[in-house]
């Protein structure tokens, strides 16, 4: 249980990090995600899981250095009004 309460910790701790960069960089991020990295990011989506799981550590990977680039980080700034 303690090792997993350390691996949840860890992880939380990359995105607050993750999410504290993001918002420092946001005026020089562009504001339309880039076609080839949504096709790559979508290519590397995993076809099955293993029985159990991939944990946290290698999940929070996944998404950090492959989903979240793949986005564009500005849609999320003040650059970006979404029409309704």
């Amino acid at each position: 249980m303690e090792e997993q309460h350390r691996e949840i910790s860890a992880a939380l701790h990359r995105l607050f990090s993750h999410l504290h960069d993001r918002l420092e960089s946001l005026h020089r991020e562009a504001t339309i995600a880039d076609p080839n990295a949504i096709k790559d990011a979508i290519k590397s989506l995993p076809k099955a899981l293993h029985e159990d799981g991939y944990g946290i550590s290698q999940t929070m990977s996944f998404v950090e250095n492959t989903i979240l680039p793949a986005l564009a980080p500005g849609h999320a700034g003040p650059r970006f009004v979404p029409r309704v």
